[in-house]
Formats: structure tokens, C-alpha cells, sequence
């Protein structure tokens, strides 16, 4: 996995880029009789790692758990582009966590889960809800697996889910530029504005790249709040530098890093 945590608890997971790996970010507990416990993972950016997005939970019945963590405002882009053991989310031997304000992005090849739940009972009380999942292939192309049952089509997986994903919906997220991996949003997005009105302070006050978040008062889906005109506005970097707008991610004053792009002046 690019980022592992094996049985800790009270970590924060916070800003960072998962790509190339077979899993991107993984929260388990390897070990029997132990938990993860209160691990916070928001405003991450994981898209086309091989196998699987987002996994938690401990790997089997005979192994730990995965329990009191909370999945925040990540977006997740074309990972699981294997035939085996793989999805967006994998959802493990876990309760009681908590998933949502999540853009979900289901590469069209693979096994094209989203949702993937390998531990049938082992899913204890988990709460799904607030995310943003799409599809290329359409609603019906996307499959979920929830409780021991296949769905096909996002309707039939928020019909089985027990109450879950109750403010959530399959719609096209329009990222900037996905093709390149802009994964920002643009004007008209479904995910602006649209996040658990309630989830703002465990979601944190910076997004990905270190923007104030909510900005219009309520909290966007994703890892990436939408700037609008808001990016005229100058904003501490650190450094000396300060941010003046924002076509991409920041690595330096004025560089580039994976094709985005901040514009800053020093002093």
C-alpha cells in the first residue's frame, strides 16, 4: 500500500497523493485481538493506483479490526484496473467507521466495483453516505457489493444498503481535466456544496492543497474545494510566499509538479 497503518490509532492522514501502487491507502489491524481505532483520513487525492483505492478493516475473521475511523472528502479516480481483488473501497472485518463526502470514480476496466464489502457479516454498522460516485459506462456499468450481495447500478446498491448512502448519488463529478489528473472541480459540479452539512469540523479547515474549506458554508465533496473567484484572493503559503491563484498543486514558488500549476510571488 502507499500509505499503511497496522493497528494505531489516533493518527490523522491528511493532503496527500496515492498513485502507482498496487493499494493506494489501506487502515487494517494484522494482528488478532487488536483495532485501528480513531484514524482520520480526509482531503487525499488517490486515483489510478492497480488494485484498490481505499481499504479498511483487518483482512479476515482471524485477524484485528478496523473500528471509530473516519474516510472524509477523498477523491478517488480510476484505481482497481486488475481482475482480482479490487474496487475503489474495499471494506474489510471493520464497524462503526464512518465514509463519506467521498468523489468515487470507477475505472471501466477490471472488476469495476465501487463498493466492495469482502467480509459479508464482518461489516459491522459502517455508515456510508454524502458521496459522489460515478461511472464512464453509465450507473448500470458500476458494481457494489454489499452484504454478501452483488448489485449492479448504483440504485439497486443504495436500495441493499441498509439505510446507507441515503444523500449520496452517481453523477459525473467534471473534474477540470481528468484525462490529465486535474481532479479539481469546475463550475457546476455536483459535488459543490454538497457535502454533510454536519462533517466540516472532522473534515478538517484546508483541503488538498491547503485551501480554507467550506468557503461558501457548506463543504464540497472531495478532496478539493471548488476556488470560483476565490483564487484572486492571496493566501499564506509559508515561506514568504503567498498564493495568488490556482490551476494545480503546489510544490514551489510559481513551479510545476504533475501538471498543475500554482501562480505565487515571494515577499
Amino acid at each position: 500500500a502507499g500509505i499503511y497503518v497496522d493497528g494505531g490509532c489516533d493518527i490523522v492522514i491528511e493532503r496527500n497523493l496515492v498513485s502507482g501502487c498496487d493499494v493506494g491507502l489501506e487502515v487494517g489491524a494484522e494482528n488478532a485481538g487488536q483495532t485501528a481505532t480513531n484514524i482520520t483520513v480526509r482531503n487525499n487525492l488517490i486515483y489510478r493506483n492497480n488494485k484498490v483505492g481505499l481499504a479498511f478493516g483487518g483482512y479476515d475473521e482471524t485477524r484485528g479490526r478496523t473500528a471509530f475511523c473516519r474516510f472524509l472528502n477523498n477523491t478517488l479516480y480510476k484505481n482497481g484496473n486488475t481482475d482480482a481483488w479490487q474496487a475503489e473501497i474495499i471494506v474489510q472485518w471493520a464497524g462503526a467507521n464512518d465514509v463519506r463526502n467521498n468523489i468515487v470514480y470507477v475505472s471501466e476496466t477490471g472488476n469495476r466495483y465501487a463498493v466492495l464489502d469482502t467480509a459479508n457479516s464482518g461489516n459491522d454498522a459502517n455508515s456510508f453516505d454524502y458521496n459522489l460516485y460515478y461511472q464512464d459506462g453509465g450507473s448500470t456499468n458500476a458494481l457494489f457489493s454489499w452484504k454478501g450481495q452483488i448489485r449492479t447500478g448504483f440504485p439497486a446498491y443504495q436500495a441493499a444498503a441498509g439505510g446507507n448512502e441515503a444523500h449520496s448519488s452517481f453523477q459525473a463529478p467534471v473534474f477540470v481535466n481528468a484525462w490529465a489528473t486535474n481532479l479539481a472541480l469546475t463550475a457546476g459540479s455536483p459535488a459543490i456544496d454538497a457535502g454533510d452539512p454536519v462533517s466540516a469540523f472532522s473534515a478538517g479547515s484546508l483541503d488538498y492543497a491547503r485551501r480554507p474549506r467550506p468557503i461558501n458554508g457548506r463543504m464540497d465533496i472531495g478532496a478539493l474545494e471548488y476556488a470560483g473567484s476565490w483564487a484572486s484572493a492571496a493566501v499564506d503559503a509559508g515561506g514568504g510566499w503567498k498564493w495568488l491563484s490556482w490551476l494545480g498543486y503546489f510544490k514551489d514558488g510559481g513551479g510545476a509538479w504533475g501538471g498543475w500549476i500554482w501562480h505565487a510571488e515571494h515577499g
